[in-house]
């Protein structure tokens, strides 16, 4: 699984001799924390996928043939069809858009996997730390890739935005996926597909309309066979948006439901059976004469100011550490342990014009900076960012998001963002 708000970044390096000579199904998590630029915007990112991790070194499947590059969207060079690896022995099968968050794309999924790799074996989900394993194995195990009895059985992972969270080895029994099942499976899916928003529980549609006040790409998670009464009556949405923004003082951890009646797994239950393990996360080390266009890609609660040059020293050096930057805080105290600023310079060449970007600055955990130059026109930036981690500048993940800005705010040189419209995917729109 890869953060796909962290590319290229988010590729383990090494992979494919961490992995061996095993099939691999490549997860790009948080789709749901892109806005749509452009109508084709998520066949463009998975493609954008497939082509970081070819250059990763894993092998595609027999018969793939790699997209064609628009202007502007070329591999890097030593990237091309030409350059790809050989001796890779780890066979990419798939790569997938998800959001192991709001369901998008799960139940797609449990699918593949269940037709492609049906009950031979173990699953083991990889990344590096804070991709999103543990909400994914959370639910994947109210799901029907997970046995019904274990569903109540297992505890469900600590959900924390701090890496290192999941510490241990966490599994669960792998529901094998019979002929009856899968024939039951999707008649469920069929029915949930002509499901109309109307339809669902009161529960459902306020946690569905909170989903689509925020722009969010859902997808409905169901379970098609369950133990016992209370698991019927669970809702199917399970999300809450403040817990994507958060602060030093007030950590959104979500730990397991304590209840009060457990069920527990017997050894008949768990015979010959094959696991879904969630792993521990993995850390890796790591001006122009014209006006230009910077748009900040970053959590809502992460506050962004605009100052002269002149200026920006001073602003540091006298609100870091306190509430007007937000991050980091911790006052005096705080900032004699935080690392100093290191300053990188960066010359992008070759503007696309005022409605395409010519790349991403990416700040490492924080997010990125699309830059939008005038035609042909070339910039030299300078970031700084704090001594350890990674300043990336990668070809832009969204390189149309410059046209979703909305009216200039009075008095200011910024703009307000213009709220992308709910996507939802397998719901019928109401009439």
């Amino acid at each position: 699984m890869v953060d796909l708000l962290d590319l290229p970044d988010a590729l383990l390096p090494h992979l494919p001799a961490l992995v061996g000579p095993k099939q691999l199904i490549v997860l790009g998590n948080k789709v749901d924390l892109l806005p749509q630029d452009t109508p084709n915007y998520r066949q463009r990112l998975r493609e954008r996928l497939w082509d970081e991790c070819i250059g990763a070194g894993l092998l595609p499947p027999r018969g793939y043939r790699r997209p064609q590059h628009p202007s502007g969207d070329r591999p890097r060079d030593g990237e091309d069809n030409a350059n790809l690896p050989s001796k890779s022995s780890t066979v990419l099968r798939d790569v997938r858009l998800i959001s192991a968050k709001t369901g998008y794309g799960v139940e797609e999924l449990i699918s593949a996997l269940q037709r492609s790799w049906r009950y031979r074996g173990d699953v083991y989900l990889v990344g590096a730390t804070n991709a999103g394993k543990s909400t994914l194995f959370n639910t994947l195990l109210e799901s029907d890739y997970c046995i019904a009895k274990g569903a109540e059985a297992i505890d469900r992972a600590t959900i924390s935005p701090w890496p290192g969270t999941t510490l241990n080895l966490l599994k669960f029994p792998i529901c094998n996926p019979t002929p009856y099942r899968m024939f039951q499976r999707q008649k469920r899916l069929k029915r949930d597909a002509t499901e109309a928003e109307e339809n669902l529980s009161q529960q459902e549609q306020n946690k569905l309309n909170l989903l689509k006040k925020h722009g969010y790409l859902v997808g409905k998670v169901g379970r098609t066979f369950t133990y016992s009464e209370a698991q019927k009556d669970k809702a199917a949405f399970e999300f809450d948006a403040d817990s994507f923004a958060f602060d030093m003082g007030n950590e959104p951890v979500m730990a397991a439901d304590k209840s009060t009646k457990r069920v527990k797994l017997t050894p008949e239950d768990v015979k010959d059976a094959h696991w879904f393990y969630d792993t521990p996360g993995i850390t890796k080390e790591n001006c122009g004469n014209q006006s230009a266009w910077f748009t900040v890609v970053a959590s809502n609660f992460l506050p962004v100011h605009i100052t002269s040059l002149d200026k920006a020293d001073t602003m540091y050096q006298k609100h870091a550490g306190h509430m007007l930057l937000k991050v980091p805080m911790g006052g005096e105290e705080r900032m004699a342990e935080f690392p100093p600023l290191v300053a990188e310079d960066i010359t992008l060449h070759g503007g696309l014009g005022q409605s395409e970007a010519v790349a991403d600055i990416k700040f490492s955990s924080a997010g990125w900076v699309a830059v939008t130059p005038q035609f042909k026109d070339t910039l030299h930036l300078r970031g700084y960012t704090p001594q350890g981690t990674v300043l990336t500048v990668r070809r832009p993940l969204l390189p149309h998001i410059v046209n979703i800005k909305g009216k200039r705010i009075r008095g200011s040189v910024a703009y307000q963002t213009k709220r992308p419209p709910a996507l939802v995917y397998n719901l019928q729109k109401k009439r």
